[in-house]
């Protein structure tokens, strides 16, 4: 039989076995350790979702709804919701559209249905209890649409370069030097950032919408143009139409900047666009993919601020 004093001192042997050997199993979570076997903070993979960037300036994601149906949505950074339109939802079985609400777009009001209690699925991840409304129109080749409050909690990254939305639980330890950060202003939830017209003589700086919903370059707001003489300032090229969500038909002038920049960037014979001085309907003005496109982004809205960096698309001709 062990004395007490025996006892005692295997007592204290296994316990220092046990706590010299934990570091010989394998890291929990698949965190690393470091030399002395404590361990590291597990570092998150980023999520990723590709996307496709189509002729008309669209970030198409493949989704899967319900389960069943796949559908090609526009990543749209300027809406709030998930939406599909009149067409696809006729295609698409598993949404059930319930009841009928007030839908807001560019060209006024219109009714529209909705459907309650669906999901979603973009590469791994999966979002249940989604709304869905009803829209008359998407993007080019699309069947609706979603915004970026689906990532909530995510600082996003736009890599136009690879075609890929990343999702990062938070912002990067390292970033690229070549990034500029840029703060964002936010209101009724969508962001904002400063960027400058510029002609031979002045510079007109305002805020400008990020709207991956619009694939052209520029459109400046009615107050914007008209309290800077921008209209006799910039050479009018020719008129155009846009058509909101809602089918709206909208006329524009369509102008040619001699200078835009943002942050430290400029572009130059930027063509853009307002709105006939008698529809009063432009109240901000946008960004649009054929400028955003030409660098790659983060997004960070916990500390309201964006980081971009100039890609290879940066200094190609501008379409349409």
């Amino acid at each position: 039989m062990l004395s007490l004093m025996n006892f005692r001192l295997l007592i204290v042997f296994l316990v220092w076995w046990c706590v010299e050997n934990e570091s010989l199993g394998d890291p929990p979570n698949g965190a690393s350790l470091t030399s002395d076997g404590q361990h590291l903070q597990e570092e998150v993979a980023a999520i990723e979702i590709p996307f496709a960037l189509t002729s008309a300036n669209i970030l198409s994601v493949r989704g899967i709804l319900n389960g069943t149906d796949t559908a090609d949505l526009m990543f749209h950074t300027a809406v709030d919701s998930l939406s599909l339109t009149k067409e696809s939802i006729k295609r698409i079985s598993s949404v059930k559209m319930d009841d009928v609400e007030t839908i807001k777009s560019w060209g006024g009001e219109s009714q529209g249905r909705f459907s309650k209690s669906n999901s979603l699925k973009l590469a791994g991840l999966t979002w249940d209890n989604l709304l869905i409304t009803e829209d008359e129109l998407s993007g080019s080749h699309t069947d609706g649409k979603f915004g970026p409050n689906l990532f909530k909690g995510y600082v996003i990254e736009v890599d136009f370069e690879h075609q890929s939305l990343r999702l990062h639980s938070r912002l990067p330890d390292t970033i690229d030097p070549k990034y500029q950060r840029l703060a964002i202003e936010y209101d009724r939830g969508n962001m904002f950032v400063l960027a400058a017209v510029e002609t031979e003589a002045k510079r007109f700086e305002n805020r400008f919408l990020l709207h991956t919903g619009f694939g052209g370059t520029v459109v400046m707001d009615d107050e914007f143009v008209a309290s800077n003489g921008l209209a006799q300032e910039l050479k009018t090229v020719g008129e155009s139409q846009l058509s909101d969500a809602l089918g709206n038909v909208l006329k524009t002038k369509d102008v040619q900047i001699p200078s835009f920049s943002i942050a430290a960037f400029r572009f130059s014979d930027v063509p853009s666009r307002f709105f006939d001085g008698s529809s009063r309907l432009q109240r901000i003005s946008v960004l649009g993919v054929e400028i955003l496109k030409r660098f790659n982004w983060i997004i960070d809205k916990e500390h309201d601020c964006i980081y971009l960096k100039p890609n290879s698309l940066f200094n190609s001709a501008f379409s349409g």
